[in-house]
């Protein structure tokens, strides 16, 4: 037959040989936290080398990106600040007339001159007649041409866009990238509208060829690759680029990512995995068997859809560091072995303290906080600690009986499982009680006596509800929540509430007539009751939970004792109680039906008074 379990509270005994001596015990414990300790010490050795390493790739990586994206800017922005500048000087009321050829030509030509990156520039009335210079590729010159640009197709949807660019302000669009057959070379524009008098006049244009970019954005790492791609997954620059890896033509003049020969690239380059305090992201790829980290990041001021800018370099290079940490795993064999050889020594020196701290844990265990004893101090600093600590502990554990119910407790801790516990679902009555005129009262004393005042009127509350087997759940303000039913079950839980209430009542009547003959106020209380369902259980946050009860049946008795402001007749103690409860108490607890009541936020009760009644009932005071 199988051993029977001990029972609640008690440890289960070991028998012959199931004893351990502790000096073995501590042996194998130390002995294997020291190989544990050891072992991960390797594994966040390896885990912080490959990290660093990896960090400091990717920051170098990132280095090389900004720096790609820096020559980008420095290429591309000295166009858009040339438009700006044109359309500027071409927006001023009474400046250079916009009929005169010659003279937008002469701004266009020094435009030309300072920045060699553009090849041509436009400038286009509403009236779609223009002024155009291109940069000759024979001499590098300048021609001039003034014609029309009303035969282009381009030309209606060109005007639209520059009317949307901030009317009224002197900002750029870029455009995406373009094709001219004539010159075999593909180019990006930007465009600034022309505003005279809050007019639309026209717009300038400038074009940049962009087969430079390929060249631009060459990190110096021939084992890392930069690469640009716009919003449709075409390839805007990209070192295969630079060297004629792509023919263009006038139907084909831009590859997919998908049509270079970079398998690296073919994978992908969707978000994933954003940079702490950037605004990059990375992702790992996987080609042919070998790993590349990727770096991506985004350039939005030279496309109408932002461009993505990545690198990607071998992961394989992060991983020399992990090789060094073998000379690690030697030194750690050595300290393994020194740990037990340590731990044989001291396991007999500890094994008596230790002895006296698990017979003090039983005692606690029993809570028995009076008949457990003092640790003291011990020779060893450790121990000494345990044991100080112990000692204070176990001081703060007697201050604990006073603030929490040592029956509740006692109850919770000895429960056949701890799933019981957790909240459920029981039958319970709730009781509420409040003192009338409590704001008069605490505004005639001084912090000290009211307090004092308090704690007696509780005593008295608190003694007549332990004495019918119920629990004070909380203290609010004046105001007591105490609860029958749970965390033992009670199938009389009405029947105490209502004896615990009508005691209070009586204990009350009394006091109130020992204090009138010292010329002292009475003290009225109103006590609300409510049987019904309710969840209890533990209730709160992590570290700080509490025994209590929620549900519709602790705001009833609330609520109940609340409505007796309607019944206030003078009496000492006014008791109301819901029909639910009523209807489970013997003939003999007095009680006198009010009629059904409006419960605020609860809806209709059929409502009872508690108690010998001697005056008639007060009628309900509308509320």
């Amino acid at each position: 037959m199988s051993a029977e379990p001990p029972p609640p509270g008690k440890a289960w005994p070991l028998r012959g040989r199931a004893k351990l001596p502790i000096t073995a015990a501590l042996l194998v414990g130390f002995g294997g936290l020291v190989a544990v300790a050891v072992i991960t010490v390797m594994l966040i050795s390896a885990f912080v080398a490959l990290t660093n390493t990896n960090q400091l790739q990717t920051q170098n990586a990132q280095q090389r990106l900004d720096a790609a994206k820096a020559r980008i800017e420095r290429y591309l922005m000295p166009a858009a600040e040339d438009v700006v500048y044109i359309a500027r000087l071409l927006s001023k009321n009474g400046g250079i007339s916009l009929a005169d050829d010659s003279r937008i030509e002469t701004l266009m030509r020094g435009s030309l001159g300072a920045a060699p990156q553009i090849e041509a520039m436009v400038f286009a009335r509403v009236d779609l007649s223009a002024v155009r210079l291109r940069r000759e590729d024979e001499r590098d010159g300048i021609d001039s041409i003034s014609q029309s640009i009303a035969n282009r197709p381009y030309a209606g949807e060109l005007m639209e866009a520059a009317k949307r660019i901030k009317t009224g302000k002197h900002d750029v669009q870029w455009n995406d990238v373009f094709y001219v057959p004539e010159l075999g070379v593909s180019f990006l524009s930007v465009m600034a509208p022309v505003y005279r008098g809050g007019e639309f006049k026209g717009v300038i244009l400038a074009s940049v060829p962009v087969g430079n970019l390929s060249r631009l954005i060459e990190s110096g790492d021939p084992r890392s690759t930069i690469f640009i791609l716009d919003a449709a997954d075409g390839v805007v620059a990209h070192p295969l680029l630079a060297r004629g890896g792509f023919s263009p033509s006038p139907d084909h003049f831009q590859p997919l990512r998908m049509e270079l020969p970079d398998r690296v690239l073919q994978q992908g380059v969707s978000f994933q995995t954003r940079l702490p305090d950037r605004k990059s992201w990375q992702r790992t790829v996987s080609v042919g068997g070998e790993t590349y980290n990727m770096l991506l990041d985004q350039l939005t001021d030279f496309s109408t859809q932002p461009w993505t800018v990545g690198i990607y370099f071998p992961r394989a290079q992060i991983m020399g560091p992990i090789y060094r940490l073998q000379y690690a795993a030697y030194a750690a064999l050595v300290i393994l072995a020194v740990a037990v050889i340590l731990a044989l020594l001291l396991g007999r020196s500890l094994a008596r303290p230790i002895k006296r701290l698990a017979e003090a844990a039983e005692a606690v265990t029993a809570f028995d906080f009076s008949g457990a004893r003092r640790l003291g101090t011990s020779p060893f600093r450790e121990l000494d600690t345990a044991g100080r600590a112990w000692d204070s502990m176990l001081a703060a554990l007697r201050w604990f009986e006073t603030y929490v119910p040592k029956a509740l407790v006692s109850q919770l801790l000895h429960k056949s499982a701890q799933s019981q516990l957790q909240p459920e679902e029981r039958e319970v009555t709730v009781m509420f009680t409040d003192i009338v005129g409590f704001s008069r009262i605490a505004l005639r004393h001084a912090p000290g006596p009211l307090a004092d005042f308090l704690n007696r009127h509780f005593g008295l509350i608190g003694r007549h509800v332990s004495a019918e087997h119920g629990t004070i759940d909380k203290y609010i303000g004046d105001s007591v929540m105490a609860f029958w039913g749970a965390p033992v079950s009670d199938p009389d839980h009405a029947l105490h509430a209502a004896r615990a209430a009508l005691a209070i009542a009586e204990t009350l009547a009394a006091d109130n007539r020992r204090r009138a003959k010292k010329g002292i106020a009475p003290v009225r209380i109103r006590i609300g009751l409510h049987s019904g369902l309710a969840i209890v259980g533990n209730v709160g946050a992590p570290g700080r939970v509490n025994y209590t009860l929620i549900g519709d049946t602790v705001n009833a008795a609330q609520r109940l004792e609340q409505l007796g402001k309607s019944f206030d007749d003078g009496t000492d103690c006014i008791i109301l109680a819901s029909a639910a409860l009523a209807a489970d108490l013997p003939q003999d607890i007095p009680r006198q039906a009010v009629g059904d009541q409006t419960l605020r936020g609860m809806g209709i009760f059929e409502v009872y008074r508690l108690g010998e009644v001697t005056t008639p009932l007060a009628a309900p005071v509308a509320s």
